[in-house]
C-alpha cells in the first residue's frame, strides 16, 4: 500500500513513536497547530493537501472530528482513513477496543500541547508579557472557570518529568489540581498498520466525510455529534 500520513505537529511524539514501533516508512506531512484556532482554516488546509497529493492509495489523517473540521472533506485523490474520535485527546485516551474514558471538568495537557505556540503554557506566557500577571490571572480564571483540574497524559512517547514540571507550574498559576493519567497510542498504531476496524472512518475515493460517520463510544453508550461539534446520547 502506498500511503501518506497527514498529522498535526502537536502529535509529533506520538506519530514518531508509532512509526518506530511499526517500522512504517510512509511519508509524513505535518500541519501547523495554529490551524486549530479556526476549524474553517483547518478544513481548507486539509482539503488543499488532499487535492495536491496524488499517487497514493490512502491518505491517513491523524485527526479526529476536531470541531467538525474534517466533516465535508472530499477524498479527491485517494481513500481517506481517520480515527473515529472527537479530537486528538480522545485519540490518545482510547485503548484498543475499549470505550473512551470520561473525565469531568478536566483540561488535558500533552507534551506536544505544552510545546505548542497555541498551547496553554505559551498562551499564559504571552498574556503575562502583554497584560501583566494580575490581568492574566483574571483572563485565565474566566476562560478556565468550568475546569477544576489539569490532566497531563502519559503515553510513553515523551519525557514525562520534563513536561510534568511545566504542568505543575501551570497548575499553581491557575490554581487547578494536577493529575497524571495514562494515555495510549493504540489507535495510531492501528492506523499505520492497516487495522481499520470500527475505530476508524474509511472514505473511498470520490466520496466525502459525513457528520454521521462519527460515532464515539463513551462508557456503555454510543454517542454522535450534533452540528456544533458537541456530542449527545444516541437513544436509538
Amino acid at each position: 500500500m502506498n500511503n501518506l500520513i497527514v498529522a498535526c505537529e502537536t502529535l509529533k511524539d506520538e506519530v514518531y513513536k508509532s512509526l518506530e514501533i511499526t517500522k512504517c516508512n510512509f511519508p509524513v506531512l505535518w500541519l501547523d497547530s495554529k490551524y486549530h484556532l479556526d476549524t474553517t482554516n483547518l478544513k481548507l488546509r486539509l482539503q488543499y493537501e488532499i487535492n495536491c497529493h496524488e499517487g497514493f492509495d490512502n491518505i491517513l489523517l491523524v485527526y479526529g472530528n476536531c470541531g467538525n473540521a474534517v466533516v465535508g472533506l472530499e477524498a479527491t485523490t485517494a481513500n481517506l482513513i481517520l480515527p473515529n474520535t472527537e479530537d486528538c485527546i480522545s485519540m490518545i485516551l482510547k485503548k484498543n477496543n475499549s470505550a473512551i474514558r470520561c473525565f469531568n471538568n478536566a483540561y488535558f495537557l500533552t507534551g506536544g500541547w505544552l510545546e505548542s505556540s497555541i498551547g496553554l503554557y505559551s498562551e499564559f506566557e504571552y498574556c503575562c508579557k502583554k497584560y501583566g500577571i494580575k490581568k492574566t490571572n483574571y483572563i485565565f480564571g474566566e476562560m478556565l472557570k468550568m475546569y477544576n483540574k489539569l490532566i497531563l497524559i502519559d503515553n510513553g512517547t515523551y519525557c514525562l518529568d520534563k513536561y510534568k514540571a511545566k504542568a505543575e507550574m501551570l497548575s499553581k498559576l491557575l490554581n487547578l489540581e494536577l493529575a497524571v493519567e495514562n494515555g495510549y497510542i493504540d489507535i495510531i498504531l492501528k492506523l499505520f498498520t492497516g487495522q481499520w476496524d470500527d475505530d476508524f472512518i474509511k472514505v473511498k475515493k470520490g466520496n466525502s466525510i459525513k457528520l454521521e460517520d462519527f460515532r464515539i463510544v463513551t462508557g456503555n453508550k454510543a454517542n454522535f455529534f450534533d452540528d456544533i461539534g458537541m456530542y449527545k446520547n444516541d437513544q436509538k
